[in-house]
């Protein structure tokens, strides 16, 4: 198993769910408030983390009381913490998630996660080459993501970006990158050029890795585009579902996995996580997807 390590965003998340989201100018009574961990980077962590993966995180918290419990968190599923960052005076990274029993809404604030800046990466530039996987995000500068991918693609490193929150890849950075995991919005924004989706992925086979909810993950093997059906499940709660199948999919190739077993995988994971409630908390374990035996293998069967 190769070595995965995640520079990314470390939230707590206030999750309110509710029967059906406010209007503007509406006040509404919500059903209930959890407290829980998240951050696209913490969550895609502890996706590989629960499923046994060796994963390192990269980041920051604030001196706070919600930064010494995110630490422990992490430890809990075999995370290793020894390089996150902890930033004095400063606010760990929170977010307010809006759900109901068909989609969420997401408020970021990013508190602790700006100052896994491009000093921060220099400091422990060492440490963070000594992984031979890596999965990014965007909840962290975009400065970060440009200096990084360049050094890890000089040292031939499979470089795996959730371009979430969406927006645009820079074309150099894009290229240097192994695998990238939009999902159909995202894909929209990730080029200038006027291109369909197919044609995206024809002319990146291989590497654009595109999830469309219901209808499954599309990818282009080389000579076609490749669709990995969806799994029916029932919907309890959205929040973490992508993340559930970064994490996932990164699990899979830090194990020699094809990429349609590594994405078969993550959909399982994905699958696994919607109908249980809360992002992290949600997420499956070995057990859970069948794994018993530490081996898994995707042939075009559900």
């Amino acid at each position: 198993m190769r070595k995965i390590a995640v520079l990314g965003s470390i939230n707590i998340d206030y999750f309110v769910k509710l029967e059906e989201f406010p209007q503007i100018g509406e006040t509404i009574t919500a059903q209930q408030l959890d407290l829980l961990y998240g951050g696209k980077g913490a969550n895609q962590a502890v996706s590989a983390g629960k499923l046994n993966g060796d994963v390192t995180f990269f980041g920051s918290v604030g001196d706070d009381a919600i930064g010494d419990d995110i630490l422990a968190n992490f430890k809990e599923h075999g995370i290793k913490t020894k390089y996150v960052q902890r930033v004095s005076n400063v606010n760990t990274g929170s977010a307010f998630v809006l759900s109901n029993s068909e989609d969420n809404q997401i408020i970021v604030i990013e508190g602790a996660n700006k100052y896994t800046n491009i000093e921060y990466v220099e400091s422990h530039l060492e440490q963070i080459l000594e992984h031979d996987i890596f999965l990014l995000q965007f909840e962290i500068p975009m400065e970060t993501i440009e200096f990084i991918v360049p050094i890890l693609a000089e040292n031939d490193k499979t470089i795996i970006i959730d371009p979430a929150p969406a927006q645009r890849l820079p074309r150099d950075i894009f290229e240097k990158c192994t695998f990238i995991l939009p999902n159909e919005h995202e894909a929209r924004f990730l080029f200038e050029e006027n291109l369909s989706l197919e044609e995206h992925l024809e002319e990146n086979p291989n590497k654009i890795i595109v999830t469309k909810g219901e209808e499954g993950v599309y990818y282009h093997n080389g000579k076609e585009i490749i669709h990995i059906p969806s799994i029916k499940t029932k919907v309890i709660d959205t929040t973490g579902a992508g993340d559930s199948f970064a994490g996932a999919f990164a699990l899979g190739i830090s194990e020699g996995l094809s990429i349609a077993s590594s994405i078969h995988l993550g959909m399982k994971a994905a699958s696994f996580a919607i109908s249980h409630q809360g992002a992290q908390t949600g997420m499956p374990n070995r057990s859970d997807l069948g794994l018993k035996d530490g081996s898994y293998n995707y042939e075009g069967k559900i």
